[in-house]
């Protein structure tokens, strides 16, 4: 998963809630959900004890591990993992656009349309001759 822009470990460890061990200013500019298919600019998830044994084969630069893991790469330790993958995606995740309740200057409405006072019409919307948006809804 790429990240919206690159991240140092310092920040990503912020999120998280885990802490940095190795140099904390290293970027990194994606998230791997498996250390193999991790590129050499991805921050890869490793929390499987087997896993953590086959490092050799991760091309990852940094790693999330988990409290106890033994490697020597830049990595970010946390005490729980699961909700270190939650908030982690959780971060990363788009933001969902919703217009403002009412209509856009830029949206089109027929004269004869139904607005609800609640509804909310985003930019560049049309709405047709004798159309009806309830309350609540988001065009």
């Amino acid at each position: 998963m790429k990240l919206p822009t690159e991240m140092t470990l310092q920040q990503i460890a912020h999120v998280l809630g885990g802490r940095v061990e190795g140099p904390s200013d290293l970027k990194v500019g994606a998230v791997a959900t498996s250390p193999f298919l991790a590129g050499e600019n991805d921050l890869a998830l490793v929390f499987d004890d087997k896993a953590v044994s086959r490092l050799a084969d991760c091309k990852a630069k940094a790693l999330v591990v988990a409290e106890g893991a033994k490697t020597d790469r830049p990595r970010i330790i946390v005490v729980r993992p699961m909700l270190a993958i939650q908030k982690m995606l959780s971060a990363i995740a788009p933001q969902k656009y919703a217009p403002a309740v009412g209509v856009h200057p830029s949206a089109v409405v027929d004269a004869s349309a139904e607005i609800a006072e609640t509804a909310a019409i985003g930019p560049l919307v049309v709405v047709g001759p004798k159309s009806k948006i309830g309350a609540g809804t988001k065009v």
